[in-house]
């Protein structure tokens, strides 16, 4: 029997320690980080080898496949007898535009202005709410929503928006209540503690990479977990100005750590999804 490998497991233990274990979160960060940028589709059976690596059953990745094609997230094609998934237009578009964020080198720009939208009661404001989530808004009650000046929404967006607003207050960044409103907002207590447990878990890597002779799998499985677990952090941070933070904000930190592991494990991989 194979021992497990002191690099690479603990990381996979921290995927699945997480409940309920979200495969197609997984599959579409596969296919933003190691298929979209060499090419559009990859077979079936080359994906399962990666996800068998990270340990998940291969019942469990062809449920999460299916469930991300009828969503609108994958499409497919078949060559021969075999079914080659590539990502859907829709999700490249937003694959593309989370790249930004993931690989950015430099901290984004801080947020200037911060908007408090009260929205009106009715049918629309569940879907308006939701909507302003998805854009990266935080939330502070059911009819209230922070909105920061880095959310580009589209022009319908903005319509639904001012259909379902009844006042739109501007807020003062260096007032001593914004730090309170917009830690309740975006939880940024626990998008702290979660930033610090990201850099705990991939700092030793960052030290130990250079010299150790993993398999090309075990590089790709590290790189992948990377990507997704720091995503799953970036996109949730608002990026407001150090006034807004909580003490210690921990986000440089873990872009420090994601960049420097990356750019190793990228050197040391290859095109794999191919064929």
């Amino acid at each position: 029997m194979l021992m497990p490998d002191p690099l690479t497991q603990p990381i996979i233990n921290s995927f699945h320690s997480r409940t309920p274990l979200r495969v197609g979160s997984l599959i579409v960060t596969i296919f933003g980080d190691a298929v979209l940028p060499h090419g559009s589709f990859v077979p079936l059976s080359n994906l399962l080898d990666i996800t068998s690596e990270i340990g998940i059953d291969d019942g469990a990745v062809r449920v999460a496949v299916h469930r991300l094609e009828k969503d609108g997230w994958l499409q497919k094609q078949k060559v021969g007898r075999n079914v080659h998934y590539a990502l859907s237009a829709a999700a490249k578009a937003q694959s593309k535009a989370a790249a930004q964020q993931i690989y950015a080198y430099d901290q984004p720009k801080f947020v200037e202005k911060l908007q408090l939208l009260i929205l009106a009661d009715g049918p629309g404001r569940g879907d308006a709410r939701e909507k302003l989530l998805k854009t990266g808004c935080g939330v502070v009650s059911p009819n209230i929503v922070l909105a920061t000046d880095r959310v580009e929404r589209p022009a319908s967006l903005d319509k639904l928006i001012a259909d379902c607003t009844q006042y739109r207050v501007p807020i003062d960044l260096k007032h001593p209540e914004t730090k309170n409103l917009c830690s309740r907002a975006w939880l940024l207590d626990g998008l702290n503690h979660d930033y610090q447990k990201f850099s705990d878990l991939y700092q030793p890597l960052a030290t130990v990479l250079e010299n150790n002779p993993l398999s090309m799998r075990k590089i790709l499985t590290l790189r992948i977990l990377l990507v997704h677990d720091y995503r799953r952090l970036i996109l949730k941070d608002p990026f407001l100005p150090n006034t807004c933070l909580p003490k210690n904000w921990q986000g440089v930190a873990a872009r420090n750590i994601m960049s420097l592991v990356y750019d190793n494990l990228r050197s040391r991989s290859k095109r794999w999804m191919a064929g």
